[in-house]
């Protein structure tokens, strides 16, 4: 069973820990706050930061002019990096109206906000019309809905015919510790405002790149 997460579990948690963020996660420099993505060349924290935007634009094929949907966005670190390196128009979202803040900030300070719009928001029902984005694109941020099945929709929903879903996030090898409200990793998730991972092994049910 799911521990209840409230909205404002989740934007208590990012807006009391930034400075933490802040202190070990060269949060100033690399505007972060996911893991990283890590291989046998990786060596530093700050180069698995920058890792994983472009692995994940390499995945997605991330096109010039592109008009994409952070979902999830932190402070706005993706929606930057895909600004700046690819031309695209990015909508950032998320449930904290300080991260928006700080996000806007600094995509004004790199004279990218004709190109990035930040916004409070829930990804699980967003304002945006039906068929509006190429990319839907989340870090580290599905783990925090309650359902994630209901950001899939909404994805499906926003995305273009043709469009591309992708999501970096924690799973969960096993459905038991969602059943196990004293389980270590379930303890461990709610610290994080994290009602449950997603199972590895459970099935698609959705087809996220429409029209095939």
């Amino acid at each position: 069973m799911n521990a209840v997460i409230t909205e404002n579990d989740i934007v208590n948690y990012y807006e009391q820990c930034q400075v933490d963020y802040e202190i070990v996660w060269h949060l100033n420099s690399q505007m972060c706050m996911h893991y990283g993505y890590w291989d046998d060349t990786t060596t530093t924290l700050r180069s698995a930061l920058r890792n994983m935007n472009a692995k994940l634009a390499a995945f997605a094929e991330i096109k010039p002019g592109e008009k994409i949907l952070d979902a999830g966005c932190g402070v706005g670190g993706s929606s930057i990096f895909l600004a700046k390196n690819f031309g695209c128009k990015v909508e950032g979202i998320t449930l904290s109206k300080q991260q928006v803040n700080y996000a806007t900030q600094k995509a004004g300070d790199l004279g990218l906000n004709d190109k990035i719009n930040f916004s409070v928001d829930n990804y699980l029902n967003t304002k945006f019309p039906d068929n509006y984005f190429d990319v839907v694109w989340a870090i580290e941020s599905v783990c925090h809905a309650f359902d994630k099945e209901i950001f899939l929709e909404e994805a499906f929903r926003v995305l273009k015919k043709g469009g591309r879903l992708v999501v970096a996030d924690f799973f969960s090898n096993s459905e038991e510790y969602n059943n196990d409200p004293n389980s270590w990793l379930q303890k461990w998730a709610h610290t994080w405002a994290v009602p449950s991972f997603e199972c590895l092994w459970v099935p698609i049910r959705r087809i996220f790149r429409k029209g095939v």
